[in-house]
């Protein structure tokens, strides 16, 4: 089993009304209620990417900034425990071959 983990956060795309007024997003994570670390990041950065730990709670908030400022009134929230929960991968091919066996004859 795994201890160390590369967790990748994927952001959702802008709604349409959205696209142009929303620069920036501000993104919080909080690792096992610790205080939290905010990135400010461009709108079109889909990801991040950061290290955890096995059993780590993750508390994580994404918001939209727009060009005045504004951060919208609340954010996309997620809360996830770190696990190995992957399964190992699927086996290759089994390989399976028939050859003819002569009778014996009868004692």
């Amino acid at each position: 089993m795994a201890n160390n983990f590369k967790v990748t956060v994927g952001f959702p795309p802008l709604d349409a009304e959205d696209v142009g007024e929303v620069l920036t997003r501000k993104f919080l994570r909080s690792v096992n209620g610790a205080a939290p670390i905010e990135e400010v990041l461009p709108v079109s950065q889909a990801q991040v990417e950061f290290a955890a730990l096995q059993s780590d709670a993750l508390h994580l908030e994404l918001f939209n900034i727009d060009d005045a400022g504004n951060l919208s009134t609340s954010p996309s929230v997620r809360d996830v425990v770190v696990s190995d929960t992957t399964p190992p991968h699927i086996p290759g091919e089994m390989n399976v071959t028939y050859a003819e066996v002569p009778d014996v004859p009868a004692a």
